[in-house]
């Protein structure tokens, strides 16, 4: 067991599987019940789950009063946009679209510290972000009939991606 769990981190493998189904998944739920649909049982779902593993561990929900200002910025926000944004361009455009624009958000990471934060980036960082938007646009290719009309899809979930 010991040489197996060298080799496979359990808890990182099932994050992994689940991020990984959840496009589809998504996808589905978002055609079934609309966007905003989606979000609400999405909600309801998650903090089920939150409040069921906080109960088993034995932990609190409280949250300290000084800390509700920085919660609400980063739940309403930061959270809010992201899955409002995310939600309404999976509508719009396919799993596989939406799973490669919205694992660019590392990518984004690197002009958005340059500009907000004003760190110069290394030129192994540039090369490393330029190859992977290339990769992203090589995957996606021309829009060429059916693909045109994922554009909008495309684009908010860029948008998701830069949340």
């Amino acid at each position: 067991m010991a040489t197996w769990r060298r080799w496979v981190d359990g808890e990182a493998f099932l994050a992994v599987l689940i991020w990984g189904a959840s496009f589809p998944i998504v996808k589905h739920g978002v055609d079934s019940f609309g966007p905003l649909g989606f979000a609400v049982v999405r909600l309801i779902v998650a903090i089920a789950c939150l409040l069921l593993w906080l109960r088993w561990r034995g932990e609190s929900l409280r949250i300290e009063r000084a800390d509700w200002p920085r919660l609400a910025v980063a739940g309403f926000g930061a959270m809010g946009l992201f899955q409002i944004v995310f939600l309404v361009g999976m509508h719009h455009t396919t799993a596989t679209h939406s799973a490669l624009f919205l694992n660019t958000s590392p990518l984004w990471a690197l002009p958005i510290s340059w500009l907000v934060e004003r760190q110069r980036p290394r030129l192994g960082a540039i090369i490393g972000a330029v190859i992977g938007f290339a990769g992203v646009v090589a995957m996606i290719g021309r829009p060429e009939g059916g693909a045109r009309s994922t554009l909008w899809g495309d684009l908010l979930t860029l948008g998701a991606a830069l949340c």
